[in-house]
């Protein structure tokens, strides 16, 4: 039962590569259909101020500019409050310094991309 037959082998290994240059293919076509995308980095950058960078992709993963609105989670209300509208530079960044709390627990940011809007949320540094 042990024993595999050089012809068993043969066949099994023709099934294979059809399987393997598919799995390969696949992930190359889902990855070009991810469209724009927003993402937030955020740091405490004192005691006062947390420092967040608003980054923006069209849906060949360039910076663009793109408008956008920033809000922030307040824990004792339990509110979303905004920090107002602005747009990213040509090259899809923008970097905000925004007074911090410790209420606020999240940051979120909504943009509008090749006329999609896209969200990302990050939760605010440690105080």
């Amino acid at each position: 039962m042990g024993n595999i037959s050089r012809r068993q082998a043969l066949r099994a290994g023709a099934w294979s590569v059809p399987v393997i240059a598919v799995a390969v293919t696949v992930p190359a076509a889902s990855a070009s259909t991810i469209g724009p995308s927003v993402s937030l980095t955020v740091f405490a950058a004192d005691a006062t101020f947390d420092q967040i960078t608003v980054t923006t992709k069209n849906a060949a993963g360039e910076g663009v500019s793109a408008p956008y609105a920033l809000s922030a989670f307040w824990e004792s209300s339990q509110q979303w409050y905004d920090y107002g509208a602005a747009s990213t530079y040509a090259d899809g960044t923008l970097v905000i310094r925004v007074l911090s709390s410790p209420n606020v627990t999240m940051y979120r940011v909504v943009a509008v991309i090749e006329g999609q809007t896209t969200q990302a949320v990050i939760p605010a540094p440690a105080r």
